[in-house]
């Protein structure tokens, strides 16, 4: 039997591919790059998610921004807000502590996990 061998040069290839590739792209980029940008902002995390990926994003982004906001204003108000709580304590003596022992056990009939810390500095 014969067997015929056809070498195709793969740059010659290459360039047809590029050629198609431009022609599509430059029939009308901007509908197509509309197009791409739509269907990216639809997309979702999987099929239970009401919101786009889109979406999510952005409110983290504005979450982390906020965040970080309140927390230089903190930083701002560290001594008043440690003068009301010591104020407070001062004021409410054991009514303090009875507040936050009842708080607790409310939490903890509501929650599986309650933490507590505080943290007393000079």
């Amino acid at each position: 039997m014969a067997e015929m061998t056809v070498k195709i040069d793969p740059d010659v290839v290459a360039a047809h591919i590029r050629a198609a590739v431009a022609k599509a792209l430059g029939e009308n980029p901007d509908a197509l790059v509309k197009a791409v940008v739509d269907e990216a902002m639809k997309v979702k995390q999987n099929s239970y998610d009401k919101k786009t990926v889109f979406q999510t994003g952005v409110e983290n982004m504005i979450r982390e921004v906020a965040s970080k906001v309140f927390r230089e204003w903190l930083d701002t108000k560290r001594g008043d807000i440690r003068k009301a709580i010591a104020a407070r304590l001062k004021a409410g003596g054991d009514a303090f502590v009875t507040q936050a022992a009842d708080k607790l056990v409310a939490a903890l009939s509501d929650n599986f996990y309650v933490s507590i810390s505080l943290k007393v500095e000079d």
